[in-house]
């Protein structure tokens, strides 16, 4: 019999066949099946409006679908190899949707032979991608990779994306980065790779192979994708084109205009993807870290972690305005995100806490090599002018957080927030005083502890579970009362920690009062002994400006401190300066769970809108 042609493939009616495979699929034509144009629309109509029970009788012609699908898909590289590859993944995300992708999904879906071969499956995708000259090709494997990997919303509940989380598929995600290859495919490579990632136990195998990868030229070219995502924003607020405040008063008085076209301040879910994807893999490889870091001297251009530091500060200090933009008109664009601001925000600090519990990236933050122009959202400008000024990196994370803190005193901001910026900040002081090194911008972040605290104190009623930050926020007062003297510029600074408590002493006196009168536990234990250095100075000196007939001055207060300072017996606390390890896998699992199905969500939107031209694969494939 002749091998069918194109002629042969214009004949065929592929929707009688669709309807003859459910009908009895003994009497299916193969040798014409897969020269036919594959189309999703017509198997759709056969199963989508099928009812779980309505589903079961048709396993078997399933079964010999999907085995004769890969069995193509693996032997041949012209047309019936993409036709093959449409009609698994269409079987696949049909059906995974009615019964998940969990091993009873799977079971239906496959034979026990065919599902021996999704491996093989997964490295013959990796292999086109890498090799393929046919761009719909190339096209339909990331469509099918990403409607496979996000057809459950539950993308830990995919068992199909342990055989996708390989050394194949990683290979092929990772050479979209290298300077030869075509820049049109990493968007793919980025969505995909943060799916695989959001997967529970595959992401630990992706993360493992990253670790040892060693082919610098991929990861100079991941490091310029981040590089140019985040400098995207930061471009925008050096232009002085980001002012969310405006943008939000002039949505409300015109409710139908889109208040992102014109600042290029769109959230889609390729931001979303791609912040994840640095967050999960910037301190996974030693050399991407290095490059992370690496400054372009010739054009006086910041460090692609400085460039992330100028994206924080812009999420960050729009997250509470863009939030409400967002609630207003998400559904004006499919592009938008719902909660994405909040998404982002996290991410950011999350990303900045899992920074700074590493070593090298502590030792670079601080590196004078590092200090090159910041931009920050205009907020966090040191000074009245409208420069970024020079400044290591370490200081610039802190004065992002102290900026943030500032401004964000309100009970509409996530308490979560606060502890984040607490947690980082702890770490950056722990690192300073082990290493002696001395921080000139000090003043700032202590007063701000005091606001953050007054803060908590005023609205205890209004936020509930306070009391782990009231501990936080005690706990790094009493690090500068204990250890400032390691870290601080000169006594005069150390003095003016002293000043500070003893201009307070009430809000100490009531905080401990309330904490006594409360039920006893861990946190109001920790919380009693932590406030006892505050107490004790105050104790101690107190009596001196007491004997003082007048309102002392702050000249008077000063003495006061260095006459007793001597006698002011401090209780030292060394667990304090040792801060364990951030284990976001554990305290986030919710969240992450929560963003993987938001990612897969609408990933799996624009993949199913997307459109591959057939024609053209026809023309660049052939029939073999």
């Amino acid at each position: 019999m002749d091998e069918p042609g194109p002629s042969t493939a214009k004949k065929a009616n592929i929707s009688v066949l669709y309807a003859r495979l459910f009908q009895d699929a003994n009497s299916v034509d193969w040798t014409t099946f897969f020269t036919v144009q594959s189309s999703p629309e017509h198997l759709t109509t056969l199963i989508e409006n099928l009812h779980r029970k309505e589903i079961t009788p048709l396993k078997d012609a399933l079964h010999e679908l999907l085995d004769r699908s890969l069995t193509v898909f693996l032997q041949h590289s012209d047309i019936q190899a993409f036709n093959a590859l449409t009609t698994v993944s269409t079987v696949i995300n049909l059906i995974g949707q009615k019964m998940g992708l969990n091993d009873e999904g799977i079971e239906f879906l496959f034979s026990a032979e065919a599902r021996k071969r999704i491996p093989d499956f997964a490295k013959r995708i990796a292999y086109i991608l890498g090799h393929s000259r046919s761009d719909e090709m190339k096209l339909l494997c990331w469509n099918a990779l990403l409607k496979i990997a996000t057809t459950v919303a539950d993308v830990s509940e995919n068992r199909l994306l342990l055989d996708f989380c390989c050394q194949d598929i990683l290979e092929a995600i990772l050479i979209q980065f290298l300077p030869t290859a075509d820049p049109s495919h990493a968007d793919y490579a980025i969505n995909l790779f943060s799916i695989l990632l959001s997967h529970f136990d595959g992401s630990m195998q992706l993360l493992l192979r990253l670790a040892m990868e060693d082919e610098e030229h991929i990861f100079e070219g991941l490091n310029e994708k981040f590089r140019g995502f985040f400098d995207l924003k930061a471009d925008y607020m050096v232009a002085g084109e980001w002012d969310m405040t405006s943008l939000y008063k002039k949505h409300k008085r015109e409710p139908k205009t889109s208040p992102f076209v014109d600042t290029g301040s769109r959230t889609n879910v390729l931001e979303i993807a791609s912040l994840f994807t640095f967050y999960s893999t910037c301190t996974t490889n030693k050399k991407l870290l290095t490059l992370l870091f690496a400054t372009d001297f010739l054009h006086h251009q910041p460090c692609t972690i400085g460039i992330f530091l100028s994206y924080c500060s812009y999420a960050l200090f729009n997250y509470e305005t863009e939030t409400q933009l967002l609630e207003l008109s998400w559904h004006n664009s499919l592009a938008l995100m719902p909660d994405a601001s909040r998404l982002r925000a996290k991410l950011c600090f999350l990303t900045l806490l899992k920074l700074v519990d590493d070593a090298y990236v502590l030792a670079e933050l601080h590196n004078d090599v590092r200090a090159r122009n910041i931009a920050f959202d205009p907020r966090v400008w040191r000074g009245n002018d409208d420069k970024p000024k020079a400044a290591l990196l370490g200081a610039a994370v802190l004065e992002i957080l102290v900026g943030f803190i500032k401004t964000s005193l309100k009970t509409t901001i996530p308490l979560e927030f606060f502890d984040f910026a607490l947690g980082i900040i702890h770490r950056i002081l722990v690192f300073l005083r082990e290493r002696e090194l001395r921080i000139d911008e000090w003043k700032p972040l202590f007063l701000v502890l005091f606001a953050l605290l007054k803060f908590l104190r005023k609205n205890e009623h209004k936020l509930p579970y306070s009391e782990p930050l009231v501990l936080r926020v005690v706990m790094l007062l009493n690090f500068f009362i204990t250890y400032g003297d390691q870290f601080l510029p000169d006594d005069e600074a150390y003095e003016f920690v002293y000043y500070e408590i003893l201009r307070n002493p009430d809000l100490f006196k009531r905080l401990e009062s309330s904490l006594k009168a409360s039920p006893e536990n861990e946190v109001t234990e920790k919380t009693l002994a932590q406030l006892e250095n505050q107490l004790i100075i105050i104790k101690t000196i107190q009596p001196t400006l007491d004997a003082i007939d007048e309102y002392p001055t702050e000249k008077q207060v000063y003495a006061a401190i260095r006459e007793n300072l001597d006698q002011v017996e401090l209780r030292l606390f060394p667990t304090i300066t040792v801060v364990d390890r951030y284990e976001a896998g554990t305290h986030q699992r919710t969240f992450f769970d929560l963003l993987s199905v938001k990612l897969a969500g609408r990933l799996h939107s624009e993949v199913e809108a997307a459109e591959i031209d057939y024609t053209k694969a026809l023309a660049e494939l052939g029939l073999s």
